[in-house]
């Protein structure tokens, strides 16, 4: 593991801004996409898992919860709300 060295505070600063701007970017497409999965899934329910399963239902199924695992697990490796972070912005 590496560690920058920043010569002047202002790349820290710019930094750590982006950081945390990603982490909020990365939260808003986690609960949109979970807001969307909370309004659809009674219809997912009924269109999908009551019938019988065909290559479609598979490809639906699969494409639907592979994105909800990417987004549960970037929500997961995102760095921006570390308690670095935290400290950072209090002593801003």
């Amino acid at each position: 593991m590496s560690t920058t060295r920043y010569d002047n505070p202002d790349q820290m600063i710019q930094q750590y801004a982006i950081v945390y701007t990603e982490s909020y970017i990365i939260l808003a497409a986690a609960v949109m996409i979970i807001f969307d999965y909370l309004l659809t899934f009674s219809r997912e329910v009924e269109f999908f898992w009551k019938r019988r399963v065909s290559g479609a239902t598979i490809l639906f199924i699969t494409n639907r919860y592979l994105l909800l695992l990417d987004q549960l697990l970037s929500l997961v490796q995102s760095r921006g709300f570390s308690d670095e972070v935290r400290l950072f912005v209090k002593w801003l």
